[in-house]
């Protein structure tokens, strides 16, 4: 079957719903006429008392007219539509025919009736009905022409004076234009919709029968077997896997299958009675078991979810599915072999096994628990474990499991004190964790214990002995130690503690602990370590020192050492501690850093309130030579030379719009987009540009190679800004290169799980990282501190740049939230990482540029509020040429005296100006005049918490400057077409 949208309109127009909007449209065409002519009609029996001479004979002409429209009229009631529209047509012409021939004659007026009914025939009938309609008009017109020239007609009977003929004229007149403009319009309307719904309902129709397809190979492939049967047990449908389960082949199904000889004779009964049972109402649950029976005979258990099939609110059927329980019954049985084989090993184990509920009384317990508990068996069941403790350890207890029951976590070792069935206290070990049913909920615990109380005591004893001598040590900060050197140059170690070993990473050996010590200290350290040593043992001194120490595992940290001499007979005793000051080390180190970066941080704001300043100024500037531009453009024809100098004007003022967004870039007070985009493209594209190409043809010797990640996550950002980013660091690494090299731009992936400290430190998160490396000469220590730094360059000033290059990267990319690490080694290369937080939006296709239409103005009445005046007259000449009405002023103060008398559709509001308010306080005193004013507010400064503020207040879009026609135009309209709230 051929689509309608592939064999054309003519099978479109053959289409039921077609033809019944054609019916449909022509009822209401015809419903208008009938309308028209029965006013005009009326208001013609009115006027024939006043305008015509023969009265008599006009109102009866009238009123056969009426009388005409309201026989076909009820004719439309009854649905006779074609027969109601040929008396309409045939009983108008009639009557103007009668008017003609007693004596009307043939006038411009009866010219207009007759083309009159050609119109409505066309309308009615179409072509066909049109073409002859006219041909019977043109014929019956030259006959009575004909007629009146040779005098065969009768004087005039009815209209004799300019005044009535006036009044026919008008009816005709008025007749033609309502027919053509309500009904020609509401026919292409009503024949649009058709075509409309007719196209929506064949694509809903393709659509249902894509679904059902769909749905019967989704039904096929499931792995449970699915029916349709009637009441007989005739099976009418069943997928894939009913003849599967039951060894059925195509070739049985398209015979035929009954339902109930699937299932063993001694179920069929019953199966019969429950699904009567549904059919009534009585059975309520789908579920049933049976034993069912494969082709060869041999049967199985299933389990058979059934459900009646209603049409029209009548059973017709059942329909369900089936699933084979073969397997669930072995591991039904295997799961009771398993229990019975895990509760011997239970009830042999040494170690006591429990089981309680949620309360945390006793639901099971084997041979060891009663044992450790002192009860029997038939005393613990039941009994509440809090009963074996004090109320302090109960409410230990308690905790602990109340944690186990809310994060579902084992506990692997827990001592608890108890209290015996004897009255003697003893000591357990227990391990708990959350018991389970089988849907996840908790619903007790379970656990293993050990009687810990002679170890508990062993341990006491141990512990007391050893308190007496560890007492002072333990309480000493760091690491305590003793050591010895004797005359004879031997040195040793006489003693050290604990948290010195842990400290040092070193274990207790005497023998080899001062050489594995030295050995650990970092080698810029190690010779002033030893030196120290032999000058307190030298000089019968306080030995000192501080230093870096790497431990045998490899980590890093800074220790100091203290310590006193003591003499002895034969030499001398050191007793001294060992203190960890990495912490006061790293402070120290973290306090210089962010010493430089508060140094670099004002700098960058210094120069950025520099920058921000004269880029406003220059936008103002650049603002009004846009401006001016473009309404020279708009009113210079085509072809003329001078508008090419007005093009290369235009064309400046938008380089010099770059160069301030490059300053606005480094004070970080650049316009960023909010837009979706992915590094990837923006890689690709750059390789495309000119600029591109102009590097790669100044560095041949340079080979440029990308290595992207297809899966790279996108980023929220502005694609100007990040494009210049990569054309400066590709700008910088080329020339980097002295000779052949190569430059690699790679994109990746990276989650931070903690933050990194880089040349900046990055915090932990998702990112899209973009790195471009080169093997270049590389950065010298001297110069890698200062590299972001504006106007600061190693290069030849006004052939590599200006030295803005890498403070724009800087800048784009604390813009963008992000991050930058520069790894460099001179000679060996560089390389520059940016981290860009990720999104997980999608990007979005461009979109066309507007046409003028949609933005031009219907005369409303904009105020435009700037200080500068050229600001004014520009936005006052791009404005009027969009249709709207102007006023200026040149201050916030001005422009509320202006609105104290005065009504504005819009408000052009600037955001900064001096001296006076500001736009956000001008906003703020223009709503207590007017409360609900409309306002855009533009500024050449990027959006801040005072614009915010003002949008928050009501005020609609923000515009930087400069703006051209299109941006401010589209920005008004849309604020002008914003319903108020």
């Amino acid at each position: 079957m051929n689509d309608p949208f592939e064999t054309g309109l003519k099978s479109t127009q053959d289409h039921p719903v077609f033809n019944q909007f054609t019916a449909n449209v022509s009822r209401e065409v015809l419903n208008r006429i009938i309308l028209i002519l029965s006013i005009l009609t009326g208001l013609g029996l009115i006027a024939a008392i006043f305008l015509f001479q023969k009265k008599w004979g006009s109102a009866a002409m009238l009123l056969a007219l009426m009388a005409i429209l309201i026989t076909a009229k009820l004719l439309m009631r009854r649905g006779q539509l074609r027969l109601a529209a040929i008396l309409t047509i045939a009983g108008v012409w009639l009557v103007f025919g009668v008017n003609m021939l007693l004596g009307g004659g043939v006038y411009n007026v009866n010219a207009v009736f007759f083309l009159v009914m050609t119109v409505i025939a066309g309308l009615l009938f179409g072509e066909k009905a049109t073409f002859w309609a006219a041909a019977a008009s043109i014929a019956a017109l030259f006959v009575l022409a004909l007629l009146g020239f040779f005098g065969l007609l009768p004087s005039p009977y009815f209209v004799e004076s300019p005044l009535g003929n006036l009044a026919q004229l008008i009816f005709a007149l008025v007749t033609t234009a309502g027919t053509l403009n309500l009904a020609l319009g509401e026919r292409d309307n009503a024949l649009g919709m058709a075509h409309e719904r007719l196209a929506d309902q064949l694509k809903a129709r393709r659509a249902l029968q894509e679904s059902e397809r769909k749905h019967r190979e989704l039904v096929d492939f499931l792995p449970v077997a699915v029916f349709e049967c009637d009441f007989e047990g005739n099976v009418l449908s069943g997928n894939l896997a009913i003849r599967e389960m039951f060894g059925y082949s195509q070739a049985d199904y398209e015979k035929g299958l009954n339902g109930f000889d699937m299932i063993h004779p001694n179920d069929r009964e019953r199966a019969a009675q429950n699904l009567q049972a549904l059919v009534r109402g009585d059975k309520k649950d789908p579920f049933s078991e049976y034993t069912a029976l494969h082709k060869d005979g041999t049967a199985f258990p299933c389990a058979f979810f059934t459900s009646v099939i209603l049409e029209e609110k009548k059973p017709v059927g059942f329909r369900g599915a089936i699933i084979d329980l073969s397997s669930q019954k072995q591991a039904r049985e295997a799961l009771r072999q398993a229990e019975e084989k895990y509760r011997t090993i239970i009830e042999q184990m040494v170690e006591g096994y429990f089981e309680l509920d949620l309360a945390g009384s006793y639901t099971f317990a084997n041979d060891a628990e009663c044992k450790i508990a002192g009860c029997s068996r038939e005393e613990l069941i039941g009994m509440n474990n809090r009963q074996f403790q004090d109320k302090e350890n109960a409410k230990k207890a308690y905790q602990v499991f109340n944690r186990i029951y809310k994060t579902g976590k084992t506990v692997k070792s827990l001592e608890v004190e108890i209290i015996k069935k004897d009255g003697s206290k003893g000591f357990n070990e227990i391990s708990v964790s959350l018991r389970r049913d089988a849907e996840g909920r908790p619903i007790g615990f379970r656990g293993f214990t050990r009687d810990v109380t002679e170890r508990r005591q062993a341990e006491e004893n141990l512990r007391f002995s050893e308190e007496r001598f560890r007492g002072i040590a333990s309480n000493l900060p760091g690491g305590v130690f003793q050591f010895f050197a004797r005359h004879n140059g031997d040195m040793g170690l006489n003693y050290i503690s604990e948290n010195a070993q842990d400290l040092l990473g070193l274990p207790h050996d005497p023998e080899q602990f001062f050489p594995k010590l030295a050995a650990c200290i970092a080698p810029e350290d190690r010779e002033r370590f030893l030196e120290s040593i032999n000058e307190a043992i030298r000089s019968v001194s306080r030995w000192s020192f501080e230093g870096r120490y790497i431990k045998p595992t490899g980590e890093e940290m800074y220790l100091r050492g203290i310590s006193a001499p003591i003499e002895i007979k034969d030499g001398l005793i050191f007793n001294g501690v060992i203190l960890d000051i990495t912490d006061r080390r790293q402070a120290e180190a973290e306090k210089r850093r962010l010493e430089e970066r508060l140094r670099r941080a004002e700098k960058m704001e210094a120069l950025g309130q520099l920058a921000g300043g004269v880029a406003h100024d220059l936008n103002n500037v650049l603002g009004v030579l846009s401006g001016y531009s473009e309404l020279l453009l708009a009113e210079i024809p085509e072809g003329q030379k001078v508008r090419k100098h007005v093009e290369k004007i235009l064309q400046s003022t938008e380089k010099g719009a770059a160069i301030i967004q490059d300053l606005l870039t480094l004070a970080r007070r650049g316009v960023m987009s909010a837009e979706v985009l992915q590094i990837n493209e923006t890689i690709s594209g750059f390789t495309k540009t000119p600029a591109f190409e102009n590097i790669r043809d100044y560095h041949p010797g340079v080979t440029f190679r990308t290595e992207c990640d297809p899966n790279l996550l996108n980023i929220k950002g502005s694609p100007v800004h990040l494009e210049k980013t990569l054309m400066n660091l590709v700008s910088n690494a080329a020339e980097a290169i002295s000779g052949e090299g190569e430059v690699t731009i790679r994109t990746e992936n990276r989650y931070l799980d903690k933050a990194i400290v880089g040349y900046d430190e990055v915090k932990e998160g998702d990112y899209a990282v973009l790195i471009v490396s080169d093997t270049g000469a590389g950065i010298a220590d001297e110069h890698r501190e200062k590299i972001f730094e504006p106007f600061y360059t190693k290069k030849a000033m006004g052939r590599s740049g200006t030295g803005l290059g890498l403070s724009i990267v800087w800048g784009t990319v604390k813009d963008h939230s992000g991050y930058i690490d520069v790894k460099t080694k001179v000679g060996a290369g560089t390389s520059f990482t940016l981290y860009f937080p990720a999104t997980r939006e999608e990007t979005n296709l461009p979109t066309p540029r507007t046409p003028l239409e949609r933005y031009m103005g219907r005369g409303e009445t904009v105020l435009v509020v700037d200080d500068i005046a050229e600001q004014r007259d520009v936005a006052s000449g791009l404005l009027k040429k969009l249709g709207y009405y102007v006023h200026a002023v040149s201050s916030g103060e001005a422009a509320v005296e202006y609105l104290k008398e005065n009504r504005a559709d819009m408000v052009i509001l600037d955001m900064i100006m001096a001296p006076g308010m500001d736009g956000m306080e001008t906003y703020r005193k223009i709503l207590a005049i007017h409360s609900q004013q409309k306002a855009i507010l533009v500024s050449g400064f990027s959006e801040t918490d005072r614009v915010r503020t003002a949008q928050r207040l009501g005020a609609g879009a923000y515009v930087k400057k400069p703006y051209v026609m299109e941006t401010i135009g589209l920005a008004i309209r849309k604020e002008l077409d914003r319903a108020a709230v």
